[in-house]
């Protein structure tokens, strides 16, 4: 899988390509094995443009969805990371860069936008793992979570939502 994919995820939204080749690994998985943990975060990142001579096209600009491109080089980087609950394996699947960090209502599309990719590919996304940071709340917010409610309805399905209070490349590590 890793050898199939490499250099695949080079522009800023989510990878169909990567997306189709993890649909073939899907396929083989037991229905407990294709339950999944969809991880968010975002970091800082050092202003840098690069030429992509593939596409022609120029990357690092704020690019928070694939009709719009802001005229600022990104400050901030935002990815998606699907990974087993049952088993160990990981996949990031999307990023998007940011001059200021992508705001909450903003990252609620994105998220329901993941959820339905990953879903199609036949995986079942049971919850949602991101750190407290203020976007990250306003999304939160924005799902309707609460104390008394940590989830959101999604294709008539309840999406658990845990919040670290740290940020790590392993979310998952704070909480299982």
């Amino acid at each position: 899988m890793r050898k199939s994919i490499s250099g695949v995820l080079a522009e800023p939204g989510f990878c169909p390509v990567l997306l189709s080749a993890f649909k073939k690994k899907t396929e083989s998985l037991k229905t407990e094995e294709k339950q999944c943990i969809l991880c968010l975060d975002q970091m800082s990142i050092r202003p840098s443009l690069r030429y992509l001579t593939k596409s022609d096209k120029i990357i690092g600009f704020e690019d928070m969805s694939v009709k719009s491109c802001g005229k600022e080089p990104a400050t901030t980087a935002l990815y998606f990371m699907i990974r087993g609950l049952n088993e160990n394996w990981k996949q990031i699947i999307g990023y998007f860069f940011t001059c200021r960090g992508m705001p909450g209502e903003a990252q609620k599309i994105h998220l329901c936008q993941c959820i339905k990719l990953v879903e199609e590919i036949g995986l079942k996304v049971v919850g949602i793992v991101c750190d407290q940071g203020a976007n990250n709340i306003k999304m939160a917010n924005a799902l309707g979570i609460t104390v008394e409610q940590p989830y959101f309805e999604f294709n008539n399905e309840n999406k658990y939502f845990f919040m670290t209070h740290h940020t790590s490349l392993n979310p998952l590590e704070t909480i299982f």
